[in-house]
């Protein structure tokens, strides 16, 4: 048999296009205890509800994204989200869905390039992410945000997972490490420290969902349980642990808290729901001892688009400073936020933050104009 048909067809193999391989995939269990398959090498990503670009962000895989949701776009009048002030560019972005995971399934499968992985906080509010993944063929990876106290395991988790997913293990586990060197710095602060002596205290004008007047608080605020300081808002067993509460006035002036912080984010609302507008004009808070004696201290937003961790590390060194001088007496506040933000978000912000709530933040606030 001659050999030319042969050379001829290993000549024409030789020539034609290697065989196009599938991507290898590998398998994560995601928050809500799914398995995804999902590429093995992740290049782009998006981002959907609250929070979620915040632990990119912390991250270092900000640039990862090829998309955002509406609150990233959406002008406001003061922003209290450091990693968006530290990431201007992602005003930038195409819109992929509204804000608290309410997606467009359509504008993400128009997304060029498309992202390998949708990252999802808070599954259970927004587009179903088994539905947005069936309608859009692009895996999604459930995460429980977590925080810093009872939810610490799942914010690490979280951390983690992401990291994992993204390439960012190593950042991730700084990131961790971080978080556990910083609470227990505070920790080991207050160790020696008889917090009894400390009248029990109230911080009003808590962000949820959107700006709140004075009446909004937190029963569970995270500075008073890392500082051990008695919480009013706490004082009902229900209460203890819940993440928002609303106490009535006639509560406010019978506890008649001598100790009292106000988050700035009320500041910038509307006069019928701005809680520094009530206390400068309505004659009922007159009354308080801490109106009376201008002893009422601004800290920074405890939520934007949930909770600024960052920012609740700065108002616990902030807080502690204040009522325990001795235990934090090395610690400049202003320096102290801007040392966290510099490591979570890649900026220091503060000055920003200062600026856009017009000196408050951090300082005994003027009630009597």
């Amino acid at each position: 048999m001659s050999m030319r048909p042969l050379l001829l067809l290993l000549l024409c193999t030789m020539l034609l296009p290697p065989l196009a391989h599938a991507a290898p995939n590998r398998t994560i269990t995601d928050a809500m205890q799914r398995q995804v398959s999902i590429p093995a090498e992740v290049r782009h990503v998006i981002c959907s509800g609250p929070g979620c670009l915040r632990l990119l962000t912390y991250l270092q895989a900000q640039h990862m994204i090829v998309g955002v949701d509406s609150i990233e776009v959406r002008g406001v009048d003061a922003d209290a989200r450091p990693y968006a002030m530290a990431n201007p560019q992602f005003a930038t972005y195409p819109v992929f869905g509204e804000f608290r995971g309410h997606d467009h399934p359509e504008r993400i499968v128009t997304l060029e390039p498309l992202p390998d992985v949708i990252f999802k906080t808070s599954p259970e509010s927004g587009h179903n992410p088994i539905l947005l993944q069936q309608k859009t063929g692009i895996p999604v990876i459930t995460l429980n945000y977590g925080d810093l106290t009872s939810g610490k395991s799942d914010l690490f988790a979280s951390l983690r997972l992401m990291g994992s997913i993204v390439g960012q293990q190593k950042r991730a586990e700084e990131v961790i490490a971080f978080f556990e060197q910083t609470l227990e710095d505070v920790q080991t602060r207050m160790a020696t420290h008889d917090t009894s002596a400390i009248p029990a205290c109230y911080v009003g004008g808590i962000a949820m969902r959107g700006g709140r007047g004075f009446q909004s608080t937190m029963p569970s605020y995270t500075p008073f349980e890392l500082l051990g300081i008695t919480n009013l808002a706490a004082s009902g067993s229900r209460q203890s642990q819940a993440a928002h509460a609303v106490v009535s006035q006639e509560q406010l002036l019978a506890w008649d808290p001598a100790c009292l912080f106000l988050d700035v984010s009320t500041s910038m609302l509307e006069p019928a729901n701005n809680g520094l507008h009530a206390l400068r004009t309505d004659p009922s808070y007159a009354s308080l001892a801490a109106v009376r004696e201008n002893t009422i201290r601004g800290v920074l937003p405890f939520n934007s688009y949930t909770q600024n961790f960052g920012s609740i590390l700065a108002n616990t060194y902030y807080i502690g400073s204040a009522l325990f001088p001795q235990a934090f007496h090395d610690v400049d506040p202003a320096t102290k936020a801007d040392d966290i933000y510099r490591f979570l978000v890649g900026k220091p912000v503060f000055g920003q933050l200062e600026q856009q709530f017009d000196g408050l933040v951090f300082q005994t606030i003027s009630i009597w104009n």
